[in-house]
């Protein structure tokens, strides 16, 4: 018995595992997101610094090792 409760346990677990990334995409697109994501795109202002903020991170130096300063992705542009 105790195995099969394990079991039923390890398919929940899988089950929210993989329907939680999923749930994160939005599609269709609404045309209202579309246009968001564009204006975004498109403006060089204090709201695209704010977006993008979320993802820069500062790391502290490290006590030994070699200290990397910046690391950054970019992507192609028109």
């Amino acid at each position: 018995m105790k195995a099969n409760a394990r079991l039923r346990l390890f398919t929940c677990l899988l089950v929210g595992a993989v329907r939680l990334p999923v749930l994160a995409f939005d599609y269709p697109m609404s045309s209202g997101s579309i246009r968001d994501a564009y204006m975004l795109g498109k403006r060089k202002d204090f709201r695209t610094a704010e977006f993008f903020r979320g993802y820069i991170h500062h790391l502290p130096k490290p006590g030994t090792g070699s200290h990397v300063a910046t690391i950054s992705a970019e992507t192609p542009r028109k």
